[in-house]
């Protein structure tokens, strides 16, 4: 099982290993990134966080996305 490591107000992200803020939000996306991987056994890469999509003409920012492959030619999940 993977660590949230949480140092002077920051989280470290379980996908891209990068130090977020530390807010309730950031907490829950991360326990939801270690379930797709621990529990679901889906491949780190596969895992995209704050992932851009197109939807009519805008684009969209969505919180956690997961693909086919690694790839992410295709549309996740």
């Amino acid at each position: 099982m993977q660590e949230i490591i949480v140092d002077e107000g920051k989280i470290k992200c379980l996908i891209t290993g990068k130090m977020r803020r530390e807010t309730p939000e950031e907490y829950v996306r991360q326990e939801y990134c270690r379930i797709l991987m621990d529990v679901y056994q889906y491949p780190k890469s596969h895992i995209e966080v704050e992932y851009s999509i197109k939807v009519g003409s805008a684009d969209k920012r969505c919180d956690i996305v997961v693909f086919h492959s690694e790839e992410k030619l295709d549309f996740p999940f």
